[in-house]
């Protein structure tokens, strides 16, 4: 004689214990997605930082190659003669004389830098970067262990900021740069 025991199990989940799974999970999601998100916005703010920091360099390269070649202003092409650099309007813009002769002025004008070759103003930096704070700075008579001589140099230095995309993502930048001249005069 055989007997089978057939035994039943009530084993289940409890109300409670399917409450607090539910709420785990939830607060596992809200963080992985929280996560998720500042991922994604720091690449785009540093993307929008690289984009910045690219037409910056782009606008640099330009403006150094034109200031290194620059010559002895004989013409009072702006504040002064006999200079290869002046400045005007508290240092925010930069006269000098090209290789080719004409009057430049570098210049600040609705947040974008602009360059004035002989008489046709130009935009140099792209309409999604904003500059603000642009200083000149000309130093042309220095001194050193030897004694006195003049190789000039400009410093630059301004505030950028790309204006593309969302308002937190924006991040602006301070660059500076000294240029100097390639004419040395002893």
């Amino acid at each position: 004689m055989t007997i089978n025991i057939i035994k039943t199990s009530q084993d289940g989940v409890s109300l409670i214990e399917l409450i607090v799974a539910i709420g785990i999970f939830t607060v596992l999601m809200v963080s992985v997605t929280t996560i998720f998100q500042n991922v994604v916005m720091s690449q785009q703010s540093t993307v929008a930082a690289q984009n910045t920091q690219e037409s910056m360099r782009f606008v640099f390269e330009v403006i150094s190659k034109e200031i290194r070649q620059a010559k002895k202003d004989t013409v009072s092409c702006g504040s002064g003669v006999n200079r290869i650099y002046n400045t005007a309007n508290s240092g925010k813009e930069l006269y000098f004389v090209n290789k080719n002769d004409e009057c430049v002025r570098y210049f600040i004008q609705n947040d974008q830098l602009w360059i004035d070759r002989a008489g046709a103003p130009l935009a140099i930096t792209p309409n999604e970067i904003i500059v603000s704070n642009l200083q000149f700075s000309v130093t042309d008579n220095l001194t050193t262990a030897y004694g006195p001589f003049e190789q000039p140099y400009v410093t630059i230095r301004l505030t950028a900021e790309n204006i593309g995309g969302k308002e937190t993502l924006k991040q602006p930048i301070i660059v500076q740069t000294t240029i100097s001249s390639r004419s040395y005069r002893l």
